[in-house]
């Protein structure tokens, strides 16, 4: 008997609480100004200038395409701390939260010993990721989830989270986009080559067809649920929270 998953919530059915949804900001102007004022410091030290506040003319003088004016500027700052304060949202807090409610929620048939085997492949991984960064096992595990290496229990626990959310995201690219073969693999290495500048074979050796196998479906999972989740994202200035 291999582990599956028979039932799982769709997205549209899961209700995030609020705080999963919201970021509190003192202002916008907290926000913007800071770049703004680091607009205006560029320019003085590559025109010799001690200009205080920023114009038009100071924004075109940069000579960037796509900011002429100083509206655009502060477009621009916002674009960039919404996009950035989500994707940390998503990272920290909403995806945590989800791995807990799928595996809470999710009709599972789950092998012994397949997941014994994934609980051991899954520290070792962490010991070498310890190992790595220079770290001990119990920092490495520590920084992660806030546990040592003698609560296993617990730890149990965080990774069976892991494990259903790999069986949802088997399951779930199973349905959509069927087996994963060689050209899904030739056509992710070249996505990446494209997008990241990476280069093709150091990838092709990081990342072998087998363990592409592995983790594709999590990664489709985990950026769908990233693209549908950021969407309800709001931000709410401080003295209206």
């Amino acid at each position: 008997m291999k582990s599956q998953v028979e039932h799982y919530l769709p997205f549209d059915e899961i209700l995030l609480p609020e705080p999963y949804r919201v970021i509190e900001i003192p202002s916008w102007e907290a926000i913007i100004n800071p770049v703004v004022q680091g607009v205006i410091t560029f320019y003085n030290h590559q025109h010799q200038t001690k200009e205080t506040e920023l114009t038009d003319e100071m924004v075109k003088a940069l000579d960037n395409p796509e900011l002429k004016t100083v509206h655009q500027v502060k477009q621009y700052a916002m674009t960039a701390f919404q996009e950035r304060e989500k994707e940390r949202k998503f990272q920290f807090d909403i995806f945590p939260y989800l791995l807990v409610f799928f595996a809470n929620t999710t009709q599972t048939v789950i092998n012994s010993d397949e997941e014994e085997a994934y609980f051991i492949a899954m520290t070792d991984n962490y010991k070498e990721d310890a190992e790595k960064a220079g770290i001990s096992y119990d920092e490495f595990l520590q920084n992660s989830f806030g546990l040592t290496s003698k609560q296993e229990e617990e730890l149990r626990e965080r990774i069976h989270e892991y494990f259903v959310y790999k069986l949802i995201a088997i399951d779930r690219f199973g349905e959509e986009h069927g087996e994963l073969d060689i050209d899904s693999y030739d056509a992710y290495i070249q996505e990446q080559v494209l997008l990241q500048g990476v280069d093709e074979i150091d990838l092709r050796e990081r990342l072998p067809f087998n363990v592409f196998q592995d983790i594709y479906p999590e990664i489709v999972l985990t950026e769908e649920l990233k693209n549908y989740f950021k969407e309800q994202i709001i931000f709410k200035i401080v003295s209206e929270a």
